[in-house]
């Protein structure tokens, strides 16, 4: 898109109120370039896995036959087993939400089936619904009920009896107010709803229950909870004063509120489970504002402690504290205090806690054998706003109500009552991570049995007396969400967890996982760049994993193919693109590492704070390889860092890029085109640039919030290296190097590679990559710089980088005649090893540098050269070159090159640390070298330069071939002026800060770069997708025809820069012209949340890693072409992508009904055409020959205008003559190059097809 139609678009944009979705509804929206009914055309292939599974949030079973049961995903959809698990289908695939809440099946009727949308528990990479939906016929298909506005529903429930009779209770949004939520009832099965209760617009419906006996009475949680747009463990708002429990005696037609015997304070999630053996008795875990807190005031010891064979032996003795007062010495054993026998250590602290500060009390003690009687007075805790009894990200300790004091009941726990709900008495403190779980089970046939839900699977056996944290062997998965037990036989459960589906008919003693669907949560997915693929990334609470995209066998991966990485949360995972077997990886809040898979070699990757400063990490760390040198990582917190050896001493390089003391980094890309261009978003919606590869940095879209950040305190003890860093907050421009000089501390920072003191740096001493530089000064070849020979070095970095504004200090370009500022310039003899040596410390120990003014003698006006033909055109123009081998990653330079005569060219070298220019004569024949040489007063460097197709190549030397390296040079686009003013900046463009999902710098256009934003941690659904043309200074909005829909991915086609991927909460969006329109690319891919899009660099396909239902690859191959000649043209033929004959393995041993196995693609030639009007059409299949080897066999439908997509299954025709020729086949071709005719009437398109051999067969 030109800057002019792009200004012109964003101009629309903002004129029909871009930002506000009333007006972009009501606009007209543009017409898809790529028809929709186009995309039916291609296949998805589901790669999976399955074996990690995903979170399960709800089942629903038909308990007159168990074996019939439904299983709700968090992001995944529905799963519908009628076997007992040997199977399951699944239901809900291509609804507008796949997230749910809650599902309920009918008592009466197991087809009758209601789902509420979007998952309960509100933690931060939750999805949200659009209703509730009901389905007649067992969930085949599915009817919207309405509801739509109710973004997260809690419970549903079904009347025993009448299954018209409806109640729902719904939470609302999650990230801001709304009116729909709370307790929807309707009696006609959905055609009309009652609001029955209603507490305000923040507070919704978490739970609700009949009585088992009588459907009148039923019970309801009230929940106030909501998001901010932070990655934090908990909702900002966990508490509320609109929390409560409510009553219904009339079926859920009118209510009351419950209080007597329930925390008065704010209160949290609830959840409720009426016992059926007991009729009248109802339990209820509470979570309130108290959670985890003691007695007010209670006693302190001052003592550590552990067990002893018997009483409690102290460790350690706080100084000062009440024990060592007391005269307690370090390994005494106390077995007493006052009349109380003290068996273990929490005895002794439990002691403590239950008695108040001030009070005395004796302890019995034994000390080297001899028993003594010490007096200690309890003082009063140096911390008093700790939670003593807080544990599990939130919760509280199980059985720890005595310690609590009188008003323990405000801290929550477990509740019962033996009136129907209507007073309540606390039981037990037990509640694990109330917000992500508040889940309790009673056995149906026997009360004793007890469960409640949280990190570990909690167990009573006496009826919530005493409680067990092991209700699951140590290998099921953690985060337990759902569960069902049996009513005829309690030692059948059902489990759902964040690791999926467990059954068990022991009561829990062991567990089945039924991990043969998938639902895998992807928070990123990756390809490494073997012809045979691996698929890696990270998956919600169930770490990093890699597996192959197919197999060699007839039957696709299975789950034992796949292998896990890393641990943790998930995340971002790739491979070295030149070493496919180092793996890099992620856990949550920057848990970085690499792992490299044939030595086992594991390392952690995490940048180290000095004293002073903190660094924040987002839950999903961004962080990359660079695209121009593998060994170069990159990474971005509250700052960015980068490490010159694959995350080892990692440094920053940026001021501090987050807007608010909470932000943190969640988007980071580096160009590449040009290693110089570095992006970084954030949560807080700051989004900074550099355009020096990390010196500086600016700030494109929202200023700082000063009064969000505390002052740091000053570091005095901080190492050098510490100290070089940029300060936090020093604003967008950075800072200045020392004394004001370019370079100055880059220079300084080397006096830390002096490890033996002797003032001199030793080759030995610094960075592999800085040695080659550093010979180049070592003049006296000693194998070291002194004071002289450094200064020398910087003296070539302060000629090289003191240029006075505008044009490059030395820099002429073709045709033109600019004066120097008078001072001689210094060359370098290595003058791209040394950029690349002043690289490495820029990495490492980064400044900001101010550039001192210089004066210029004025010039006289540049003469305007006679315009004439160029006489070389071959070289003469602009050209951008880099350093290749191990110099690469090193910044780039200009080449200038300008006729002189028919036989000589001027070549201009300008780098950001050399200057020079020479001449050359042009060889005499077509694809000759060029040689010529540049002299300075450190020696002279040796150039040669040569065509290669569209580039210029060649090599530089210095110091007599002490230093070699290849380089390479693409030419630069002169872009025509333009009096066009710039276009809008991005805030001109959003309403406010908004999330920086995705950041794509262009393959095709250097300062071309996409940027996704995520407004729904803003409370704003609207998607968000721009592009800069200017490496950020104005930007376009390419929402065109988007639904309103969370935007989260951007990914720019490897081959077609008009073909663009757009992956949202609910699917993925194609473009082929560039963003003016979009197309949903779904077919069979099923309606879920796409986190990331991956393409592999040679097999033509694109992976997507969706957020609940694994990983899925297609073939693009034809899309790729689909210029608008192609889809203009009458009839066009697509080229086929070449098809590899993998070579058959055996088959593997498999399970029968119960088992996964990924698609592989079949054995096969697709072959792609389209139609403007009918035509009547043929294709045949040609060899090399002639021969026509194939007429294929095209369907009735073959001629319809449209895209079209025949299989060739890589046969010949039958033999001739052959009986019952229908059921012949020809034999299979071999390998080799054919063509593809494809004949409509008077027209006939060929194209070619290449089928290859098995890479690893040669």
């Amino acid at each position: 898109m030109s800057r002019v139609v792009m200004q012109l678009f964003a101009f629309a944009a903002i004129s029909s109120g871009l930002t506000s979705a009333p007006a972009q509804e009501a606009a007209e929206l543009p017409t898809p370039t790529l028809d929709p009914a186009w995309v039916d055309t291609f296949d998805w292939r589901f790669i999976g896995p399955a074996n990690m599974s995903g979170r399960i949030v709800d089942l629903a079973v038909y308990e007159a036959d168990p074996s019939i049961f439904y299983v709700a995903t968090a992001s995944g959809g529905l799963l519908k087993t009628t076997n007992n698990g040997t199977t399951f289908e699944h239901q809900f695939d291509h609804e507008s939400t796949v997230s749910i809440g809650d599902v309920a099946v009918a008592a009466t009727n197991p087809d009758i089936v209601w789902v509420g949308t979007g998952e309960q528990n509100p933690r931060n990479s939750v999805s949200w619904g659009d209703g509730v939906y009901k389905s007649v016929d067992g969930g085949t298909t599915w009817e919207h009920m309405g509801l739509a506005e109710s973004f997260q529903i809690g419970k549903v429930l079904i009347h025993p009896e009448n299954p018209d009779i409806v109640l729902v209770g719904a939470l609302g949004r999650l990230w801001g107010p709304n009116d729909q939520r709370g307790v929807f009832r309707t009696t006609d099965a959905g055609k009309t709803w009652e609001k029955t209760l209603f507490i305000d617009d923040k507070t919704g419906i978490i739970d609700m229950a009949f009585d088992p006996q009588n459907p009148d009475l039923v019970l309801a949680a009230a929940w106030e909870r909501q998001r901010d747009e932070f990655d934090t463990n908990d909702p900002a708002k966990r508490w509320g004063p609109g929390s409560g429990l409510y009553r219904s005696e009339d079926n859920g037609q009118t209510w009351t509120q419950v209080t007597e015997g329930l925390p008065t304070v704010d209160k949290g999630r609830m959840a409720i489970e009426f016992s059926r053996a007991n009729p009248g008795t109802v339990y209820l875990l509470v979570d309130t504002v108290r959670i985890g807190e003691g007695l007010p005031n209670a006693g302190y010891m001052g003592v550590t402690g552990t067990d002893a064979d018997v009483g409690a032996r102290l460790t350690q003795i706080v100084e000062d504290g009440p024990a060592a007062k007391a005269g307690l010495q370090e390994n005494d054993i106390v077995i007493g205090v006052d009349d109380e026998r003290i068996v273990r250590y929490d005895d002794l602290v439990s002691a403590a806690r239950v008695r108040e500060a001030g009070t005395t009390v004796s302890l019995e003690v034994v000390r080297e054998g001899k028993v003594l009687d010490v007096e200690l007075t309890l003082g009063e805790h140096p911390n008093p706003n700790r939670k003593p009894f807080e544990r599990d990200l939130g919760g509280q300790r199980d059985s720890i109500q005595d310690q609590q004091g009188p008003d323990g009941y405000e801290t929550g726990g477990l509740f019962r009552s033996d009136d129907y709900g209507k007073t309540w008495r606390r039981i037990n403190s037990i509640n694990p991570r109330p917000m992500y779980f508040s889940k309790v089970y009673v056995d149906p046939s026997d009360d004793n049995y007890m469960w409640v839900l949280g990190i570990p699977l909690c167990k009573s056996e006496d009826n919530g007396v005493t409680w067990t944290r092991d209700g699951t062997p140590d290998i099921v998965h953690v985060d337990h969400h759902a569960m069902w037990i049996d009513p005829s036989d309690g030692e059948h459960l059902i489990l759902g967890n964040d690791g999926g589906l467990y059954v068990s008919y022991d009561r829990g003693k062991t567990f089945d996982h039924l991990n043969h669907f998938a639902i895998g949560q992807y928070y990123h997915v990756s390809v490494d760049t073997q012809p045979l693929y691996r698929v890696m990334g990270g998956f919600q609470d169930n770490g990093s994993w890699a597996g192959p995209n197919r197999t060699r066998n007839r039957e696709g991966p299975y789950n034992t193919d796949w292998f896990r990485v890393g641990g943790g949360d998930g995340f971002i995972t790739f491979a070295d693109p030149n070493d496919p077997d180092q793996i890099y990886y992620e856990s949550q809040n920057g848990g970085m590492g690499r792992v490299h898979l044939r030595t086992g070699e594991r390392r952690g990757i995490r940048p180290r704070a000095p004293r002073g400063t903190q660094y924040r990490f987002n839950w999903k760390t961004p962080f990359m390889l660079s695209h121009h040198n593998s060994e170069i990582f990159y990474a971005a917190g509250n700052y960015v860092f980068r490490s010159l050896h694959k995350g080892d001493d990692i440094k920053r390089i940026s001021p501090e890029i987050t807007r608010t003391r909470r932000g943190s980094a969640t988007a980071f890309d580096e160009s590449p085109i040009d290693a110089d261009l570095l992006m970084v978003g954030s949560d807080d919606g700051a989004l900074w640039v550099s355009r020096d590869g990390g010196a500086n940095w600016e700030n494109i879209v929202y200023p700082y919030d000063e009064s969000a950040y505390p002052e740091e305190p000053e570091d005095t003890s901080a190492s050098v290296g510490e100290a070089d860093n940029p300060e936090p907050r020093t604003g967008p421009a950075g800072r200045t190097g020392a004394e004001g000089r370019p370079g100055g501390r880059r220079f300084d920072v080397l006096a830390r590679f002096d490890e033996n003191g002797d003032g001199k740096l030793q080759l030995s001493e610094a960075p592999e990559r800085m040695r080659e530089t550093m010979r180049v000064f070592d003049e006296d070849k000693d194998g070291a710089l002194n004071d002289e020979e450094i200064e020398k070095w910087r003296e070539v970095m302060r000629s090289s980088r003191s240029r006075p504004g505008g044009e490059p200090e030395g820099r002429r370009r073709p045709g033109t005649d600019t004066q120097s500022s008078g001072r001689e310039r210094a060359s370098d003899p290595g003058s791209e090893a040394a950029a690349s040596a002043d690289q490495s410390q820029a990495v490492e120990e980064p400044e900001q540098v101010e550039q001192p003014e210089q004066q210029t003698q004025p010039s006289e006006p540049a003469q305007e050269p006679e315009e004439g033909p160029v006489l070389h055109p071959e070289f003469v123009g602009t050209w951008e070159g880099r350093l290749e081998g191990r110099m690469a990653g090193a910044p780039p330079f200009q080449i200038y090159i300008s006729d002189v005569d028919e036989k000589t060219i001027k070549v201009e070298i300008d780098s950001p640390f050399f200057n020079g220019d020479s001449t050359a004569q042009v060889p005499s024949k077509p694809g000759g070298t060029v040689r010529f040489s540049i002299r300075s007063e450190q020696g002279t460097v040796e150039y040669t330069a040569r065509r290669d197709g569209e580039a210029l190549a060649g090599t530089v030397s210095a110091r007599g071939g002490e230093f070699t390296a290849d380089w390479r040079a693409t030419r630069v686009q002169q872009e025509e002026k333009s009096d066009e003013s710039a276009g809008p900046a991005l805030s001109e463009l959003i309403p406010g800060p908004r999330r920086v999902q995705s950041i794509e710098w262009s393959k095709f256009a250097r300062e071309r770069v996409y940027v996704v934003l995520d407004g729904h941690y803003y409370d704003d659904d609207e998607p968000y997708v721009f592009v800069s043309e200017d490496a950020g200074k104005s930007w376009a909005s390419l929402r065109s025809n988007l639904p309103t829909e969370t935007t989260r991915v951007l990914r720019e086609d490897l081959e077609n820069e008009d073909v663009l991927y757009l992956g949202t909460e609910f699917g993925l969006y194609v473009s082929i012209d560039r963003g003016q329109s979009w197309t949903r690319f779904h077919n069979d891919l099923p309606t879920v949340a796409v986190h990331e899009i991956a393409q592999h660099v040679s097999s033509g396909e694109i992976i997507v890693g969706t957020h609940g239902r694994s990983a899925w690859a297609l073939d693009v191959t034809p899309l790729r072409q689909m210029n608008s000649d192609a889809r203009d043209a009458p009839i066009h033929l697509y080229r086929p992508n070449d098809v590899i004959l993998w070579r058959i393995e055996s088959e593997r041993g498999r399970g029968a009904s119960r088992w996964f196995a990924g698609e592989n693609p079949d054995r096969q030639a697709l072959i792609y055409y389209s139609l403007r009007r009918p035509a009547n059409v043929s294709i045949e299949i040609v060899d090399v020959t002639g021969e026509t080897i194939r007429t294929l066999e095209l369907p009735e439908n073959a001629g319809r205008p449209g895209l079209h997509q025949i299989a060739w299954d890589l046969r010949r025709d039958p033999p001739p003559g052959a009986r019952n020729q229908r059921f012949r086949r020809g034999g299979f071709v071999e390998p080799g190059t054919y063509r593809v005719v494809l004949d409509a009437g008077s027209t006939t398109l060929s194209t070619q097809l290449r089928i290859v051999n098995d890479p690893e067969m040669g």
